[in-house]
């Protein structure tokens, strides 16, 4: 039997995650000021309607923009997420789905195993140039069947 791939991978290019953000956003506000204007002269209650849509969907794609660096790292039983840039940080373990795979760029959404305080489920937009030499171990290793915990295997008995 084959051992599960590690891998270990730090992101800090967000590119393409910020440009479909950008790419959404306009649309969504070009698609708005469209629907005002067919409004303005019937309803100018409806105009205030897409003018605070609009700015809801600018606050959302900002919340969106921001994207602090993360380590990855799967060490063939667990995957663990930790800020490089923080001293001392400690690591958190949790489990990665894949959400989104269109080949050269990939959304992963980080859930930690123990729920604590500040401790959430996290959105990673990976891409291929940011990890490169290690883009075909990140795809195994997300990809792999996990064999069932112990813990599991013991409340099926």
């Amino acid at each position: 039997m084959q051992g599960f791939p590690a891998v270990q991978i730090t992101n800090r290019d967000y590119s393409i995650w910020r440009a479909c953000t950008l790419l959404l956003t306009a649309c969504v506000v070009a698609a708005l000021c469209g629907w005002a204007w067919l409004w303005f002269r019937v309803d100018s209650r409806m105009t205030w309607l897409a003018l605070a849509l609009m700015t809801l969907a600018v606050g959302l794609a900002a919340s969106l923009w921001r994207a602090v660096p993360v380590g990855l790292k799967f060490d063939g039983s667990s995957w663990l997420l930790w800020n490089p840039d923080r001293e001392g940080g400690e690591p958190i373990v949790g489990e990665v789905e894949v959400c989104l795979d269109l080949g050269a760029w990939m959304l992963l959404r980080f859930i930690p195993a123990a729920k604590r305080a500040g401790v959430r489920s996290r959105w990673l937009p990976v891409q291929r140039s940011e990890v490169d030499t290690r883009w075909h171990a990140l795809r195994c290793a997300v990809y792999s069947s996990r064999p069932a915990r112990r813990v599991d295997a013991a409340t099926d008995a």
